[in-house]
């Protein structure tokens, strides 16, 4: 019973470890010669060396100063199990695991007693009061 705080404790940190160890992102960077200007995780980032190309037109091209870097950090792929790449073996283990384990969960139905609840004798008198018998 001591024990039960620290091994919660270790729970949430190892599913923590496997969480991080799987997650996999992407930073893109956009440089302006050699200093960075802009990063961002979610996009593409936007460029920041513009020169518009002239008067009438409104388009915009960057020059040749600037760069984009992208860093991509994988995560780990070999917790992620498929059931058609086992092998005949483990495939019916895991449907007989799995089919044996969701048996414990189904709901069972409550069945009405199939006997007659008899009453009581009906008693003319108190036998307590007539024989003088009481507990203490």
């Amino acid at each position: 019973m001591k024990f039960k705080v620290p091994y919660k404790i270790l729970a949430v940190i190892m599913a923590f470890v496997v969480f991080v160890s799987t997650l996999s992102f992407t930073i893109n960077a956009h440089f302006c010669g050699e200093t960075l200007v802009n990063t961002s995780f979610i996009s593409k980032t936007k460029p920041c060396c513009l020169i518009a190309k002239s008067d009438s037109d409104s388009q915009q091209i960057t020059s040749k100063c600037c760069s984009d870097k992208q860093l991509v950090v994988e995560g780990q792929n070999e917790l992620k199990l498929d059931f058609f790449n086992l092998d005949l073996d483990q495939q019916q283990f895991v449907t007989a695991f799995l089919y044996s384990y969701s048996i414990l969960f189904e709901s069972v139905s409550e069945q009405k007693a199939t006997y007659k609840v008899d009453k009581l004798p009906f008693f003319k008198q108190d036998f307590q009061a007539l024989y003088q018998s009481y507990l203490i």
